[in-house]
């Protein structure tokens, strides 16, 4: 059993030492350092200007009368930090003054995507990663991350746009995440590379899957309403589909957060603001290997334009079978027209 709180307060506390007891005890987290877009926006009217977080976790059986011991700190606490205390469950808040319950948030604002799907993993991480940070600070340094870290709230930051340390941090740890200022977000990624599978069994279930590299960064609706951002958001999108030579790269308007580097066909999107075809589905798609615009010599994109004009839907052969409700563990259905020569191998380093 483990339940959580979260604690605010203007600057790091000593917190009294939390109290243990027979089946069990209070964990703490942190303090971790905040931005604004870090704190749930149905919080920060009771939060107001508190940017350090504390986790706490009370785990293990808890007696009754080790309860009050608890209630009795977190008091303590609140009253010694001047902080705020919402408990992660209900939704109450408690701070010296008063308490009461956060309002439910509204449903958030629609959020797109840019991904990218590319076979060689082994290249990225080891040049690839630095390239697409070098490429968005040239052509949108707005959308470079200025924070990142293997878990939430990111605590790794980027000064004056200098990544050298993303860099490093990536080559250490390679499921690490990023996140920009609005009207951008977080950047995800999932790369197949021997780095990933150090700490893996040769034959563990998701190497019995055809795995793609995939890199998705975030996209607020801004983006699609200022000319100006997305034409530099489009001029992007075409560099980096070039130099991770992708299968295949989309542009969402919403995304359906349905990404993943299992790849078993071309994702079923109903309306793609942008799509980008690579040379293996070009092949066996002969409309796009005659039309939209070609870019490098192997990459040709299509897109929304003034005119009219969207991106053409897939064929049913080459989309995805939906996988909803599927046991990863098991075989999964593939595009029955699947441009790729994959079969699992013991031996596999991707």
């Amino acid at each position: 059993m483990s339940y959580d709180f979260e604690l605010y307060t203007i600057a790091p506390r000593d917190l009294v030492d939390p109290p243990a007891f027979h089946g069990g005890g209070v964990q703490v987290d942190g303090p971790f350092h905040l931005e604004e877009d870090d704190i749930p926006s149905g919080y920060l009217p009771i939060v107001g200007g508190k940017r350090c977080l504390y986790q706490i976790h009370l785990q293990g059986l808890v007696a009754q009368v080790d309860k009050s011991v608890v209630d009795e700190w977190l008091h303590r606490v609140i009253t010694q930090t001047n902080g705020t205390l919402i408990d992660s469950q209900t939704g109450k808040f408690e701070t010296k003054a008063k308490s009461g319950n956060i309002r439910p948030e509204e449903d958030g604002a629609k959020v797109g995507a840019m991904s990218f799907y590319f076979e060689d993993g082994e290249e990225f991480f080891k040049h690839g990663f630095d390239s697409m940070l070098a490429r968005i600070s040239d052509i949108l340094p707005a959308a470079m991350p200025t924070r990142y870290g293997s878990y939430e709230p990111l605590q790794g930051k980027v000064n004056q746009g200098e990544y050298a340390e993303i860099v490093a941090a990536f080559s250490e740890e390679i499921d690490i995440f990023m996140k920009s200022p609005a009207p951008f977000g977080y950047t995800f990624m999932s790369i197949p590379c021997a780095k990933t599978f150090e700490g893996y069994h040769p034959e563990h279930f998701i190497r019995r899957h055809h795995l793609l590299g995939m890199v998705q960064l975030e996209l607020r609706q801004k983006v699609f309403t200022s000319p100006k951002i997305l034409s530099a958001v489009l001029n992007l999108f075409k560099e980096l589909c070039v130099d991770l030579d992708v299968v295949y790269a989309e542009i969402l308007e919403e995304s359906d957060g349905g990404s993943s580097w299992i790849w078993c066909g071309i994702p079923d999107r109903r309306a793609a603001h942008t799509i980008c075809v690579g040379p293996a589905y070009q092949s066996v798609w002969p409309e796009t290997s005659r039309s939209g615009e070609l870019v490098g010599s192997r990459h040709r994109v299509f897109t929304i334009d003034r005119v009219g004009s969207s991106p053409p839907r897939p064929p049913a052969n080459l989309l995805a079978p939906d996988r909803s409700g599927k046991d990863l563990r098991e075989p999964l259905d593939y595009a029955a027209v699947f441009p790729f020569d994959y079969r699992f191998d013991r031996g596999s380093k991707r």
